[in-house]
């Protein structure tokens, strides 16, 4: 004959067993956990494996630089107008793509400084005197900003930048709105012909990040064009397409606006011309 439990022992035991239970789930859930934690290292803080040729430090991978932001242009929101007496000289900034190329010179990590350019042209019989670059761009693997931009003006050479013929480094600027208006401390004088113009921000990787120079969808004259002299990303130690060197080839242009004045073309000193010396005549002697 089987003996009766009484509900209530019953009741008493499943709850005895149930504590049990949450009580060895309290304590082998940790232990499983630090087991998984110490089993698998985590990697080092700084990503540093070793040094560059420059002394620059080699950082893993999702530490380095990168050529260009990828998608993320924000808009223009306001329409920039020039000040008085500058006048807009050369417009492209229009048709924004949806990445920005990079265009920096890294203070921290010289041999990825690179540099993007784009073309333009001053009309015969004009002289241009360019006060101020507007650029439109952003900031990306970093929240900024730069310490100040340089930029440089050379002459084409076969539809590629040749001869540099003008330079300015650690400009002032000012961000409206994602465009980038550098004052330049002289003005950049060109007469007429084919030029290339080069915005560059100076500013360290760690901890500012990177600034790109916004792409544009609309080609005019020749495609932009991109270099990385110091061979830190491998691809383009001189200059070559940007669409062949970074890619985007959607957007072969780059973003900006030329402002300054327009003045007749210089005119040439004419050089006087020499005369010539006079010989001094002698004077015959009379016959016998």
């Amino acid at each position: 004959m089987k003996q009766q439990v009484h509900p209530t022992v019953k009741t008493h035991l499943i709850r005895t067993a149930f504590c049990v239970l949450l009580l060895l789930a309290v304590c082998v859930i940790p232990f499983a956990l630090a087991q998984r934690n110490t089993t698998t290292p985590l990697a080092p803080a700084s990503g540093v494996i070793n040094d560059m040729p420059d002394g620059s430090p080699t950082l893993a991978t999702s530490q380095l630089p990168t050529v260009s932001s990828g998608p993320g242009v924000r808009p223009i929101l306001i329409n920039p107008i020039p000040k008085f007496p500058d006048v807009v000289l050369y417009d492209q900034l229009d048709n924004p793509g949806t990445a920005s190329t990079g265009s920096q010179e890294f203070p921290d990590m010289p041999a990825f400084t690179n540099f993007t350019a784009d073309d333009f042209f001053v009309p015969g019989g004009q002289s241009w005197h360019v006060t101020e670059v507007y650029v439109q761009g952003l900031y990306f693997n970093g929240t900024g900003p730069a310490n100040n931009f340089n930029v440089f003006f050379y002459q084409d050479s076969g539809g590629l930048p040749g001869t540099l013929v003008y330079s300015a480094t650690a400009q002032q600027y000012v961000d409206v709105g994602g465009v980038f208006e550098v004052t330049l401390s002289r003005p950049a004088t060109l007469t007429s012909g084919v030029y290339w113009v080069s915005v560059q921000a100076h500013q360290p990787f760690d901890p500012n990040g990177q600034w790109g120079w916004t792409d544009r969808m609309v080609q005019t004259n020749s495609p932009a064009t991109w270099q990385n002299p110091g061979g830190g990303f491998g691809v383009c130690p001189t200059w070559d397409f940007r669409t062949t060197c970074v890619g985007d080839p959607g957007a072969p242009d780059q973003m900006f606006r030329l402002l300054g004045t327009i003045g007749p073309p210089p005119t040439p000193t004419a050089t006087p011309r020499s005369r010539p010396t006079p010989r001094p005549h002698s004077t015959p002697l009379p016959r016998p």
